[in-house]
């Protein structure tokens, strides 16, 4: 398994973080994090964001690294529910739209929807949309 430091942070998920640093190097277009709450999926979320937007793999202390980890990666993309459910309009608004414009800095873009679960039907519709067609350039 290679060594990627800043997965390597993330506690008791050593499966899990195994599985994501194999794909560090060839990544799919789209993950799923579930696990019960605690459980590290945050955490584990922003240690892979931070890992594909490395230069150097997920260092964990270069700027992008730094950024991604705080949620602030001018290529990262975070869409959490308003209220109780995420819309359609803010899928479209934050992820649609995004994932298939140029990416304000080189590299690739990523896409953390927290909370999946919330989406209603519409919002899950556009999503699929976007799974199903993906960008080359995109991480969902």
């Amino acid at each position: 398994m290679p060594e990627v430091p800043v997965l390597a942070a993330v506690p008791g998920q050593d499966r899990a973080v195994g599985y994501l640093a194999l794909a560090v190097a060839r990544p799919h277009h789209a993950y799923l994090l579930a696990g019960p709450e605690g459980g590290g999926k945050q955490q584990a979320a922003r240690a892979f964001a931070a890992a594909l937007l490395c230069r150097d793999g997920g260092c964990g202390s270069c700027r992008d690294c730094r950024l991604a980890l705080d949620d602030r990666h001018p290529n990262e993309f975070v869409v959490e529910p308003e209220g109780r459910d995420i819309r359609v309009d803010t899928v479209r608004e934050e992820v649609w739209q995004p994932a298939y414009r140029t990416a304000p800095e080189p590299g690739r873009k990523i896409f953390l929807i927290r909370e999946a679960d919330r989406l209603n039907p519409a919002a899950a519709d556009v999503l699929l949309k976007v799974l199903e067609e993906p960008p080359s350039d995109a991480v969902l």
